[in-house]
């Protein structure tokens, strides 16, 4: 008879024993892995609640009760470039220039707003009379110091002078231009300008209505939405008699406007979004005491400097350079064509 084969239990115990260090290392390594991931996620819940910390502190409800209690704080005297030999054309150039610079340098686009601020402040409640050709070291200062407050790259004083300011200024004369207006001002280095305000009204839509907005498959024309005013923003600042009124019904103005406007550019606004969101303006104009007089005027200011800046054709002869009045329109710059390209 043949014999049985047997196997050798030899092979199959060290096996076995092989199988159990490899299980107790691989359970080792999982548990490793896994003490890591939560190490890991414990990390990103902590940045997380920082950011959602810093986010609720800069925009949201707090800062919006905040920022509705000084609305009144930062309002510009009506008229407050008459008692100097300063046109307001000479202001909106500089102003023009001002977006162009914060533009190219890719600066914080509430740093335009302050230095606006800056600038407009010392104007008016400086004790010596202006001219024309102070405004440039002026500006030119005030964009410095805002963007050394608010940019996470501040401008360099080096580059302020040689490439900004082209060498037509010293060192020395915006050092001492600075500490001008900083104690003109009354070291007052903070504002709440249209921008800021429509970042809190927009962040307070986005979170208290994300449910809405998803269902509504609203994120992407709530964020051109949010483009567009960020824009209507600055144009805002160009007409100095607008900024005797308070930055609240600024806003809500650019709001409306905005959404008018997006509404004939974009033909995929649904009914139910375009009423969701006119039913939002509704809903924040319920929070304060404007007239609709008030609203209507804002309103059709903005689509005023809408049509100088934005709608009116680039190109232009001289005869189309005037109007019936015989009035000439503001020339467009490359800032300005820049937003024209954008908008319409």
């Amino acid at each position: 008879m043949d014999k049985k084969w047997i196997p050798n239990s030899e092979p199959l115990k060290y096996f076995s024993r092989h199988e159990k260090k490899l299980s107790e290392k691989i359970k080792n390594e999982n548990i490793e892995n896994e003490t890591q991931d939560e190490k890991i996620d414990s990390n990103i819940k902590f940045h997380l609640n920082r950011e959602i910390a810093f986010m609720e502190d800069k925009f949201g409800e707090n800062k919006f009760k905040w920022m509705k209690e000084n609305d009144d704080k930062y309002i510009m005297p009506k008229y407050f470039l008459e008692r100097h030999y300063l046109r307001p054309e000479t202001r909106t150039k500089m102003i023009d220039w001002m977006i162009e610079v914060f533009y190219i340098t890719q600066s914080d686009s509430g740093a335009l707003q302050l230095a606006v601020y800056l600038m407009d402040s010392f104007i008016s409640k400086t004790k010596k009379t202006l001219y024309d050709n102070n405004i440039y070291i002026i500006g030119l200062t005030c964009i410095y110091l805002a963007s050394k407050l608010l940019d996470d790259k501040p401008l360099k004083l080096i580059d302020m002078v040689e490439i900004i300011g082209k060498n037509q200024i010293k060192t020395e004369d915006i050092i001492e231009k600075e500490k001008e207006v900083a104690w003109i001002i009354n070291y007052d280095f903070y504002v709440i300008g249209v921008y800021d305000y429509i970042m809190v009204l927009f962040y307070g839509l986005i979170v208290n209505h994300c449910k809405k907005i998803k269902k509504l498959k609203a994120r992407s024309i709530i964020n051109k939405y949010m483009d567009f005013c960020e824009i209507l923003s600055k144009l805002v600042l160009y007409k100095d008699d607008l900024l005797s009124y308070k930055t609240s019904l600024l806003s809500i103005g650019v709001l409306y406007f905005g959404l008018d406007i997006l509404c004939l550019k974009e033909k995929s606004i649904t009914k139910n979004l375009r009423y969701y969101l006119y039913n939002w303006i509704s809903e924040i104009i319920k929070k304060f005491d404007f007239l609709p007089n008030d609203i209507n005027f804002i309103y059709n200011e903005i689509l005023k400097i809408y049509k100088v800046y934005i709608y009116h054709p680039i190109e232009q002869n001289k005869k189309a350079n005037l109007n019936k009045k015989g009035k000439k329109f503001l020339e467009l710059t490359n800032i300005a064509k820049y937003y024209r390209e954008k908008l319409l």
